[in-house]
């Protein structure tokens, strides 16, 4: 699997599932791991984004209840990384 997706790309996504969940943070950086997953460095935290959602975005074949879903998963990994950063302080 190849995976050829940019910062456009992870931004559009971020884009829709912002209208879900507007606590989700502005795209920063992202790098792409040994699964071919991304991982995006918000200005809020971290999150995880699978390269199936990318690749569904790019189909257009991505429901509004999908794009919830990953919205709450995203917005669980920042409350997740804002507790472990308040707990380390």
């Amino acid at each position: 699997m190849q995976a050829n997706y940019g910062t456009n790309e992870i931004q559009s996504l971020l884009q829709k599932v912002k209208i879900f969940n507007k606590e989700i943070g502005a795209f920063e950086i992202y790098a792409i791991t040994e699964n071919f997953d991304y991982a995006v460095k918000l200005n809020n935290g971290k999150i995880l984004l699978k390269v199936e959602d990318l690749q569904d975005d790019e189909r257009d074949a991505l429901t509004p209840e999908r794009l919830k879903l990953i919205s709450n998963v995203l917005f669980l990994q920042i409350l997740r990384n804002k507790l472990l950063l308040r707990h380390n302080q």
